[in-house]
């Protein structure tokens, strides 16, 4: 569903490394510290391989990227339960991190180091839609020493940014973007089309709750003499939008001025691909994510907060590896099948796979994603289990 394929085994493999989902509490802050040494100490090993293909599949790497692997893998699972649970919407992140990370050994133990380093490479895509959700509340201090290493110093400023954000180096991930959005080398639409935008206002507004440096941004870059007709009304829209609303305004009401939000964005759309509520649509899930932290809401609350999250994923997302979207829409039936949010998020969940998988070729769904309608249908139509539905 989105447009910005994200690249390089390095950065894939850092953003693996990195991926410590913000609401997360460390209980005992001695036992965090060594984790993440033995993370870094892995990744480290790695970075010496994996920029070379033949390099990557020589056996005399072996046994250290197989280790390495591992490493990443049992880290991974650790980090998913390190300090206590994490939000119901940062749980299908974690899952694909742990899984992507264990397919990508398989792939490895087994020969197909094509296959290891394609599968690797999509790993930053979970460490991305994890770092992005919500405002920061701690730094990594090796961050900025990573993003000076060699392997990661030389990658263009757009995929640098990925890194940045992995290493939880926010500002510096604007500052790269804003690199990228400025260089006459890359036309305009060639940067609309990349998904850096969405990347962008996921950190600004998101994360940092910035909107003066992101109406700085957008107000330069829509002076840029060959910005086409269509992509000019988008920016204007988030121009405009930016100097209305201030993303870090402090609310009780989060849910309800989240909701206001999406109808907001909604009635700017006016034709599919139509952008100009995507400032909207960031802002709404900053306050939706944020609802979330640190409590457990009513089962109704929950598959509401799904289902919106789920339609705004739809249009901010700027990944084709992690889908949240669909996770979000399943997990707002999984919370409260028997309620009005749930249908909406199934309708949605439909339209959204038959748009994806179907064209000239029919109106197949692959046997997997029949089989995950099938069993959310059911659950729509039989209620929830006696222990109540929690999104998995």
């Amino acid at each position: 569903m989105g447009r910005w394929r994200r690249g390089t085994v390095a950065a894939a493999l850092l953003g693996a490394v990195w991926l410590l989902p913000a609401p997360l509490r460390a209980a005992e802050p001695d036992d965090t510290r060594a984790l993440m040494h033995e993370i870094f100490a892995a990744f480290a090993t790695l970075v010496r391989h994996v920029e070379d293909p033949e390099a990557f599949a020589s056996p005399e790497a072996r046994e250290d990227i197989v280790g390495s692997l591992r490493a990443l893998e049992r880290n991974a699972q650790r980090l998913e339960t390190h300090g206590g649970p994490v939000s119901a919407a940062h749980r299908p992140v974690g899952e694909s991190l742990v899984s992507d990370a264990a397919r990508a050994l398989d792939a490895l133990t087994l020969g197909q180091f094509e296959s290891a380093r394609f599968l690797s490479a999509q790993l930053v895509e979970d460490c991305f839609a994890c770092h992005s959700k919500l405002p920061t509340h701690h730094r990594f201090a090796h961050g900025a020493e990573l993003l000076e290493s060699p392997a990661v110093a030389s990658l263009p400023p757009e995929r640098k940014a990925l890194v940045a954000v992995a290493a939880r180096q926010f500002e510096t991930a604007l500052s790269l973007l804003e690199s990228y959005m400025a260089d006459p080398r890359h036309p305009a639409v060639e940067i609309a089309l990349s998904g850096a935008f969405e990347s962008y206002l996921k950190v600004a507004l998101r994360v940092l709750g910035d909107r003066d440096r992101a109406l700085r941004t957008l107000t330069a870059f829509r002076g840029r003499s060959e910005v086409p007709v269509y992509l000019d009304s988008e920016l204007s829209s988030w121009i405009e939008t930016l100097r209305e609303l201030d993303p870090a305004e402090p609310t009780d009401r989060l849910l309800a001025r989240a909701r206001d939000q999406i109808e907001q964005a909604r009635m700017l759309v006016q034709y599919p691909g139509d952008r100009r509520g995507l400032v909207h649509f960031v802002v709404a899930s900053r306050w939706l994510h944020q609802s979330l932290e640190g409590r457990t809401p009513g089962r109704e609350e929950l598959s509401e907060t799904m289902l919106l999250l789920g339609l705004c994923e739809i249009h901010i997302s700027s990944s084709r590896w992690v889908s949240e979207a669909e996770s979000f829409l399943a997990g707002a039936i999984r919370a409260a099948p028997e309620g009005a949010s749930a249908r909406t998020a199934y309708g949605t969940l439909e339209a959204v796979y038959l748009e994806g998988y179907t064209g000239s070729g029919g109106t197949h769904l692959p046997p997997m994603v029949e089989r995950r309608l099938s069993s959310l249908r059911a659950l729509l139509e039989n209620g929830p289990s006696p222990a109540g539905g929690v999104p998995r």
